[in-house]
């Protein structure tokens, strides 16, 4: 897992915009690789503000995006909520 890169928006992109991938995660999918890098500054904020920490997946070998992990909610700075995504190739 690594941070997100804006290098990473392509990638991101095609598997995120997989509608089975988001089916159940309650956002809408990026409408195209400029939405993701605006997505991916919203990312950035949040973490400055402790809100939220998001990683990218990257697949050993070509470090090419297949996923993101999530932590948020937290709690008494001791709990969080995690959650993630992959890409459909990787189920």
């Amino acid at each position: 897992m690594r941070e997100l890169q804006s290098e990473d928006a392509e990638d991101y992109f095609n598997y995120f915009s997989n509608k089975e991938v988001t089916m159940f995660w309650g956002y809408d999918c990026p409408k195209d690789v400029k939405t993701v890098a605006s997505t991916f500054v919203r990312f950035s904020n949040a973490f400055k503000r402790k809100e939220m920490i998001v990683w990218g997946i990257s697949e050993k070998g070509t470090d090419k995006i297949i996923g993101t992990c999530i932590l948020g909610n937290f709690v008494r700075g001791s709990m969080a909520n995690i959650s993630y995504n992959l890409s459909q190739e990787q189920w």
